[in-house]
């Protein structure tokens, strides 16, 4: 969480969390007071991955990559 606090008072373009529900789901909360100035990627690497499969993204982290860079 303080990383990504880190990162959104740095105002990076993005930032890339790698991880499941629970790490998405931590460092949602912590750039919360950020959006939308600090866009969130998400590369799937937990056992469920809900978020990511809601918002249809795939659960292979190479392809969520190359969705991420197109």
């Amino acid at each position: 969480a303080e990383v990504a606090r880190q990162a959104a008072r740095e105002r990076f373009d993005v930032l890339a969390v790698a991880g499941g529900d629970g790490t998405v789901h931590v460092v949602a909360n912590a750039l919360a007071p950020d959006f939308p100035r600090t866009p969130l990627a998400v590369i799937p690497l937990g056992t469920g991955n809900d978020f990511c499969r809601t918002l249809n993204v795939p659960l292979d982290p190479a392809e969520a990559v190359k969705v991420l860079r197109s």
